[in-house]
């Protein structure tokens, strides 16, 4: 997707890659292994197609990144290479 082109409000598996940094390949064995929540979010179907619904897929995003932060939580410099005080 270019920066020029509208938000699209349901993505296709290779739309979500682009998002996430994965191929529509990498969507696509990770929706198959049952990684439904750990690596992608969950899909809706329609018909026989897998889509995203753009909302939820934020959603997700943000999910991640605030569990990220919980888990590794940066304080004035640990772990960053700053001496030990």
């Amino acid at each position: 997707m270019s920066h020029n082109e509208p938000v699209k409000e349901i993505l296709s598996a290779k739309d979500l890659g682009e998002m996430l940094g994965m191929s529509e390949g990498a969507v696509r064995t990770a929706l198959y292994r049952g990684q439904v929540g750990s690596r992608i979010p969950a899909p809706i179907r329609m018909g026989r197609s897998v889509r995203w619904v753009r909302k939820e897929v934020d959603r997700w995003l943000e999910e991640k990144s605030r569990e990220a932060q919980a888990d590794y939580p940066l304080q004035h410099g640990e772990g960053m290479g700053a001496p030990a005080r």
